[in-house]
């Protein structure tokens, strides 16, 4: 039985605490630069869907 107010258990919580902390902040980063890159491609092909259907969205707009 691990007593929870022993040094080396508190040592060793606060350690793997700041470890996930590290990888839960990178995850984020990922996350962050994934949905600029998913956001740009979007971007990318609205753009090229507007090029491309320019009659349809004219003919939408008359009506």
């Amino acid at each position: 039985h691990l007593d929870t107010a022993s040094p080396s258990t508190r040592l060793l919580s606060t350690s793997a605490t700041q470890d996930i902390r590290q990888l839960l902040s990178m995850a984020c980063h990922e996350l962050v630069e994934w949905l600029r890159v998913v956001h740009e491609v979007r971007t990318i092909i609205q753009g090229q869907k507007e090029l491309i259907h320019i009659p349809d969205l004219r003919l939408l707009n008359f009506e």
